[in-house]
């Protein structure tokens, strides 16, 4: 399957909203859906609901759930470690699954990379990685269908793409509109290809950042969304985002070297476990520097003798995505921890200090 043939086919200028519109009528709902007609359209009744599948995951290992068939994102400053990341996942799953490698940017990265992640974890190659060298174009309608085919024809299961801004060629990664376009090129990768997408991001020169880089209108046509955050020798995986699910705990990874035979050396990620320290040892932010909403939180346990459910948070007023944000970014300083999936939060004698 090269990709890159394909892409040389189909140049500038990029298509829009109205080019990208895909007719999906040819591809049929399944059998148990009760569908009503309704003006053209395939409209399901209420009554079939529960006949939809639940939510299946790709990858649910070492802490992190990523869904079957979804578009996922793994965020985080550059050097971070998010290529590193996004390796050793496809790597894994390519033990028994076709996977797809967009390698938009350094792909000489992956020679010696990939063989220190079998050398380390005593695995051979399956051939079951496909890397394709160079950027591809997702907002354009014809390649998109060309691959979604390919990749349904080799039964892919997922198609990483390293890194969003190569697979936006053209567009700007700043416009709703564009990002709009991106979102529904890989939707439609999924859709007809019946594989997952996983997009490696930046967060931009603010190597603090705690969203993404570019329109927020990617982050919402995400069903998986993932924060990385590192420092010379850890990794930490943040879930700030996932549909139909809760989202996944804090995991820390660390940096690994391998000696090659060669005489090289090379770095892999290593499943270290949850988060449940600082990710730098004794780091502790000075009081003004702590968000406004997580320094409620803390100051919420303080007043809590026996620690705060997610119900009780409710009630306190910090629910949605700050509840998640600030519950993630404190359990990630060691400034709050939860011993046991659905018992209280409780804070920290760290947590104590920074709010001192």
């Amino acid at each position: 399957m090269n990709v890159s043939n394909v892409a040389a086919e189909y140049p500038p200028p990029y298509l829009s909203v109205e080019d990208t519109k895909i007719d999906f009528s040819i591809y049929d709902e399944p059998e148990t859906y009760d569908t009503v007609p309704f003006s053209g359209f395939s409209v399901m009744s209420e009554n079939a609901l529960n006949d939809l599948p639940d939510p299946e995951w790709l990858i649910d290992k070492e802490g992190l759930r990523i869904p079957a068939r979804g578009l996922s994102m793994i965020f985080g400053a550059s050097g971070a470690g998010k290529s590193l990341i996004a390796g050793h996942l496809a790597l894994g799953l390519a033990q028994e699954q076709q996977v797809l490698y967009v390698a938009a940017e350094k792909v000489g990265l992956l020679k010696y990379r990939t063989q220190a992640w079998y050398q380390h974890y005593n695995l051979v190659s399956h051939g079951n990685l496909l890397i394709n060298n160079g950027a591809i174009d997702l907002t354009n309608r014809d390649f998109v269908m060309r691959l979604a085919g390919e990749c349904r024809a080799n039964k892919v299961s997922l198609v990483v793409l390293d890194t969003v801004a190569r697979c936006m060629l053209g567009l700007d990664e700043n416009s709703a509109k564009d990002a709009g376009l991106f979102a529904r090129g890989c939707e439609t990768l999924m859709r007809v290809g019946e594989c997952a997408v996983m997009g490696i991001h930046h967060t931009g020169w603010d190597e603090k950042a705690k969203h993404e880089r570019g329109s927020s209108a990617l982050r919402a046509a995400c069903d998986c969304v993932i924060r990385l955050t590192a420092t010379e020798s850890k990794i930490i995986l943040e879930n700030v985002k996932q549909n139909g699910d809760a989202e996944f705990q804090p995991v820390e990874f660390k940096r690994e070297k391998v000696q090659l035979e060669n005489g090289r050396e090379d770095i892999v990620p290593v499943f270290v476990g949850p988060v449940t320290g600082s990710v730098v040892k004794g780091d502790k932010p000075k009081k003004d520097l702590l968000p406004a909403a997580e320094r409620k939180f803390l100051e919420l346990l303080v007043k809590a003798e026996k620690g705060m459910t997610n119900a009780e948070f409710k009630v306190a007023g910090i629910t949605g995505g700050s509840f998640t944000n600030s519950k993630n970014s404190l359990m990630i300083k060691g400034y709050v921890i939860q011993k046991e999936a659905g018992k209280p939060f409780e804070i920290t004698d760290e947590g104590k200090q920074a709010i001192a």
